[in-house]
């Protein structure tokens, strides 16, 4: 079977095969691991986005971990897969992404409003200072 350890009598692509599928779930679960420890420090600012961003990123990342919790379900169970896990995992992802669907909205065309700045003379030195910086910076690539 594809899906256990190597054996020696196996062929070399077949080997390769199972390296490539523990590849593919340790990168996935690694993926998870980021975007839930994204998602816990995001939470944590204030973020003004628009509704569809919103919207876009909690589908997404709903139907990335109910992937990654499938895979990691499959990797324990003892034959290495689990049709009682993979069959409903399908339709949950079908759903996420009809109801992703259903709550985009057209964008808004308000124009968005000017930033007036706080303290105009220390943005100007701020300003200045990058300004010298990028010359430095260009002069340092050109040699």
């Amino acid at each position: 079977m594809i899906l256990r350890a190597p054996q020696p009598h196996q062929s070399p692509r077949t080997i390769a095969l199972y390296y490539e599928l523990v590849f593919d779930r340790s990168v996935h679960f690694g993926l998870a691991a980021i975007i839930i420890v994204l998602i816990l420090f995001l939470s944590r600012y204030p973020l003004h986005l628009d509704r569809n961003t919103y919207v876009a990123s909690g589908f997404f990342s709903a139907v990335f971990l109910a992937e990654s919790v499938t895979r990691l379900i499959d990797t324990l169970s003892p034959a290495l897969y689990a049709n009682a896990v993979d069959t409903p995992e399908i339709g949950v992802v079908a759903l996420a992404f009809a109801v992703w669907g259903v709550m985009l909205r057209a964008a808004s065309t308000a124009p968005v409003p000017a930033r007036v700045p706080a303290n105009p003379g220390r943005e100007a030195e701020l300003l200045r200072q990058l300004d010298t910086l990028n010359g430095i910076l260009n002069r340092s690539v050109r040699r």
